[in-house]
């Protein structure tokens, strides 16, 4: 499978230091975001929250890069990164701010910046707690328009992951069969020159879409799977994030996407619309009745 299109499979190898790189950052993301998830609850001196945020402020630029999901390809190992990511900033950044004692971690020695997780317990000079709780909460502050532009984007269904779901999954199954999917295959099929038919082979017999990396359809509907589920745990963590956000009165959202309209400056901050929401909704309860109706007819066969 020569050519350009093995370097777009979603599975494709990574360069090694990138390789590298990949296998060290997940689960450090990973068992960071759970120790979080875990102990935050419980954290009624803030702690474990502090922790967390020092731990987002001294890995901040490769936070950063990972929640900006600026690779053009879909791949799984840039989703899993981001699920890892966005799984540690989203609990974070909707914690409940409640006065100075409530969000200030009460550490040794008048502490209250927090250790990141994993690191010696160092005693720094003494601050008013006033201040470091402002500081941290600029911290935290800082990721929300990442999450805002990184939501906009993933909700709205026609982004690199969403197409490659679409086109790679089997024909009858739930991710192929709403009207947003068929769309998207469409659109594939459009683009897939030389194929004489949707889900044919082309003229060498290799079998897939050049959109899909080159793979055959097995593997291809495999990696759509897999990304299907890490999709929608990064989408469910967005939106429980502002929900949570706006229940707190940290964010507003518009009637209608903005950047949508001509008008607008293309290179603005993008934020989540109530209509992206409205649509999120529709799509999902497509989903959800195809599924129904998918294993009702499964039920059937038994």
């Amino acid at each position: 499978r020569e050519g350009s299109g093995l370097a777009n499979s979603p599975i494709a190898p990574l360069p090694l230091p990138r390789a590298r790189h990949h296998a060290l950052l997940v689960p450090v993301l990973r068992l960071a975001g759970t120790l979080v998830n875990a102990l935050c609850a419980a954290d009624d001196a803030g702690e474990m929250h502090a922790s967390g945020i020092a731990f987002l402020e001294a890995h901040k630029s490769v936070i950063s890069r990972i929640l900006s999901d600026r690779t053009r390809h879909a791949h799984l190992s840039d989703l899993a990164e981001l699920e890892a990511a966005v799984t540690l900033v989203a609990r974070l950044v909707a914690h409940r701010r409640g006065d100075v004692n409530d969000v200030v971690n009460h550490g040794p020695a008048g502490s209250n910046i927090g250790t990141p997780l994993g690191a010696p317990n160092v005693t720094p000079p003494p601050q008013s707690p006033s201040a470091l709780s402002a500081h941290r909460w600029r911290i935290v502050d800082e990721f929300v328009p990442a999450l805002d532009a990184l939501t906009a984007k993933l909700i709205t269904g026609d982004g690199k992951y969403d197409a490659y779901i679409a086109a790679g999954s089997p024909d009858g199954s739930p991710s192929a069969s709403t009207s947003h999917a068929e769309i998207a295959r469409r659109l594939a099929h459009e683009r897939a020159k030389g194929y004489a038919a949707f889900g044919g082979t082309n003229a060498n017999n290799s079998g897939g879409f050049p959109e899909l990396g080159g793979l055959e359809p097995p593997a291809a509907a495999a990696a759509a799977a897999r990304m299907e589920r890490s999709l929608r745990a990064v989408r469910a963590a967005l939106v429980s994030t502002q929900l949570a956000l706006a229940e707190q009165g940290r964010a507003t959202f518009r009637a209608t996407d903005p950047n949508r309209h001509l008008e607008m400056d293309a290179s603005a901050n993008p934020k989540p619309a109530l209509s992206n929401f409205a649509g999120l909704v529709a799509r999902v309860s497509e989903e959800l009745g195809c599924e129904v109706r998918t294993r009702v007819r499964l039920l059937r066969r038994l």
